[in-house]
This record gives C-alpha cells, structure tokens and sequence, in this order.
C-alpha cells in the first residue's frame, strides 16, 4: 500500500491545517521537493474532463492547497464547445442534471455516458424506469446502447447529414414554432437548407436507414402518429391528487374524448396505449374537448392496475404512490 505523507499548507494558519498525500512512485516527494527549491508556481498543474466525475474538482482543490501552483489560460478541450454554446445560444449554461427525470425524451447525441459522464448513468436509469425515451446516437455502437430505446449509427461525420433529415420532417409535418423567426437567428435559411433535400435524401447521405430516421424525427416532433393523443388526468370528488379512490369502478374506467374521435371507435371495446402499457378503457363523447384530448380521472385503483396510473410517467408521491400527471401522448386501439 502506497504511503500517506502529511503535506504543511502554504497558508500560515493557526490552526496547522494540512494535506495527506498518497505517495505514488516517489511523485509526491517531487513536487514536495520542487516546490522546496524553486516555490509552488514552478509546478503547472493541467486536468482535462475525462470522465467529468464530480470528484475530478478535487484535483483542483488540492492543488490550490498545495500552491499556488501555475495554471493553464484557455481550453484545450471542453473550451470549443462553449464557445460553440455562447455563439448558439447566448451563454454556456445547461439545465441541473436531476432536471432530466422531468424529460420525456433524451437524446445522448455523440455521448457516451460510462466513459464521458459517469454520474449521469443513474440519472438517465431513473428516468427510463419513468418511462422517459431514450436515443443514442454515435458511429461507435458504445455501451450506452444498453441505456437506449433506440441507437443510431450515422457514417463518421454523417451526423450533421442526420440533423437536417430530422429538421426537414419537422418542417415537413409542421411540427416547428410558428413563431421561430421571432425567437431565432438563420431560421429561414436552415430551413432552406433542410429543404435542400428529401428526408430520404438526408437519411441516405447519413447513412441512416430511413425507418430509424423518421422514428428519430418522430421522437423529436412528439407529434407522431404513434401517439396522435395527450392524455390529462384530472381530479374527481372521490379521487385526488395521489389519494385512491373511494371504491372501486365496475367494469372498465371511463375515457373522455371529443365525439369526432368516439365516433371513430364505433363503441367499440378499446385501450390507451402509451409508451408505458395499456389499459381498457370505455370512452364516452364529451364535445367540451379538443380532438386531440383524452381525459380521465386521477387515483383509482392502481393496484388491480385499473387507472391512468399505468399510462404516465409519473413521480410517486406519499404513501398512496398514486399521482398522475399530465401530458402523455397516447393512442386507442381496439380490443382484439
């Protein structure tokens, strides 16, 4: 086992604080020497982000204890892409890691997690088990496959090729801001640009198969055919917030839908389908509602799986575990 050498802080506290060392090769004896005979700003101290490990600050704050060591001005590495960030969106900053148990898609774009951001595995876990989806996207087959609903391998350098396919279904199918002149800078010639060329075309110079294309548009818009419907779980007199309900509904819950999409169903015994799971239903026509709504009541019983629960990726709450949430995009299909 390597030795522990107390190391005496530059700073003349009083109360003696200090430093242990693990002595590896006689490299902590080096630096204790060359700071000895030539000061503590003869030795640079450089890190890169690695693994981006919370504890690689670590190294910094050793080092400041052990100097004031010489550093380095500018990046190497990660500095290109905040300047890339700044020129696209202002300021380097991104959302708290934990912000993304509220995503209902991630997207690890070139990322690979177990090598380049050890501490977002367990987070990007926790969201999948809530049903969040999650794409990868990378030449190299990493194992954050493992992690992802859906992996895509463009050819090296064919991402850019893969990002214009997305953006012209976007455009395509409408599923863009009306308003992104007014909040963005180029739109009109990106959007030129994406139209340059099919979605095929794209797909093609990526060397994508168009199926694994449109579905990653798909997942993008969140307006895909697959789930035409939002689902809303709404609280009854009997059934709140995470409470169960008062007793138990005979036969399946009630779905309301506007009557244009009841009518589709011709009474038919139906389901919701979300990314989740399934769960019969019985719709009922209610002309209050947008066609692009289905509505149902919050709690139930969740434990005979007999309620929106099972539909929702939602955080469990109290001891009940019952909430639901809304805004999940789901489909009917018939009882077959």
């Amino acid at each position: 086992m390597s030795p522990l050498v107390r190391t005496a802080c530059n700073r003349d506290c009083p109360d003696a604080c200090g430093l242990l060392v693990t002595v590896e090769n006689g490299r902590a004896v080096r630096l204790l020497a060359a700071r000895e005979q030539y000061g503590p700003s003869a030795i640079m101290h450089y890190r890169s982000g690695g693994s981006l490990g919370l504890l690689k600050a670590l190294a910094d704050l050793l080092f400041e204890r052990f100097g004031p060591v010489t550093i380095k001005r500018g990046d190497i590495c990660s500095g290109a892409g905040e300047a890339a960030q700044e020129l696209d969106f202002g300021q380097a900053e991104s959302h708290d890691l934990f912000d993304l148990l509220n995503s209902k898609v991630i997207v690890l774009w070139g990322k690979d997690p177990h090598t380049s951001g050890v501490h977002l595995l367990p987070v990007l876990r926790d969201a999948a088990k809530r049903g969040c989806t999650i794409v990868g996207i990378d030449p190299l087959r990493t194992r954050a496959a493992e992690l992802c609903d859906l992996f895509i391998q463009p050819r090296p350098g064919g991402d850019g090729a893969l990002a214009l396919c997305v953006a012209a279904v976007l455009l395509e199918r409408g599923w863009v801001d009306e308003n992104l002149d007014a909040w963005s800078d180029g739109a009109a010639g990106f959007s030129e640009l994406a139209r340059s060329r099919s979605p095929r075309g794209w797909a093609a110079r990526a060397d994508v198969p168009w199926d694994a294309a449109l579905k990653l548009a798909e997942t993008y818009g969140q307006g895909s055919d697959e789930y035409p419907l939002i689902l809303l779980a709404t609280s009854t007199p009997k059934a709140q917030s995470s409470q169960w309900s008062v007793e138990p509904q005979p036969g399946p819950p009630p779905a309301r839908v506007h009557p244009d999409v009841a009518g589709l169903h011709g009474g038919s015994a139906v389901r919701l389908v979300s990314r989740l799971g399934a769960l019969p239903v019985r719709l009922v026509a209610d002309d209050r509602l947008r066609a692009d709504m289905v509505v149902m009541a919050k709690g139930g019983m969740q434990r005979d799986g007999h309620c929106a629960n099972v539909l929702i990726s939602a955080i469990e709450t109290d001891a009940g575990g019952g909430a639901a949430y809304n805004d999940e995009p789901v489909r009917i299909e018939a009882l077959g």
